[in-house]
């Protein structure tokens, strides 16, 4: 019985130093930016909502556009470790560059009009205020709300929008997405 005590014991400690020893993150994981993916668009739903699924045509409900950026794990801790993950003490990742917010821009291919307004194919219209920009770590998402919608005037057919933006460290990232609008 005492040997088993003592191997427990034995364990109980590795185990607690394999958790000290991750969570004195002293080589955090280092991710940069490196690019971005094409345009993801999802068109608002009833409930109940089912697995997203990128669509293909918009129908005049509300609906938003997303890029996820490609990332390159610049550096990695793999130091000698007794568990193969402790994502518990796991440490936060470092990046060497982030999205510029004030450089984010939107754009269409073709005229569209907006409360009365014509914007010209090509120009940027981030800065609609019935437009929801969230620029976030490792994303952007614009949502167009309802408010934006019951403005806006798309003709029907095929439309490419443009999504771009800049890191901190100056690389231009630009995404592009089709969509078929059928209002």
């Amino acid at each position: 019985m005492k040997r088993i005590k003592s191997l427990f014991s034995l364990y109980i400690s590795l185990f607690a130093f394999t958790i000290i020893l991750q969570s004195c993150c002293q080589d955090t994981p280092v991710i940069t930016i490196i690019g971005a993916e094409d345009i993801f668009f999802a068109e608002e739903q009833e409930l109940p909502i089912t697995v997203a699924e990128n669509a293909t045509t918009l129908t005049g409900l509300p609906f938003t556009m997303s890029v996820n950026m490609e990332l390159e794990f610049a550096a990695i801790f793999n130091g000698p470790i007794l568990m193969s993950s402790a994502w518990a003490t796991s440490c936060d990742e470092t990046y060497l560059n982030s999205l510029d917010a004030g450089t984010v821009s939107v754009s269409c291919d073709k005229d569209f009009s907006f409360d009365g307004d014509i914007i010209s194919a090509g120009s940027s219209f981030q800065n609609i205020d019935e437009l929801l920009v969230i620029v976030n770590t490792e994303n952007i998402i614009i949502t167009a709300t309802e408010e934006f919608m019951n403005l806006v005037e798309f003709e029907n057919g095929q439309h490419t929008f443009t999504i771009s933006i800049t890191t901190s460290d100056g690389l231009d990232l630009e995404s592009t997405g089709n969509i078929n609008i059928s209002i």
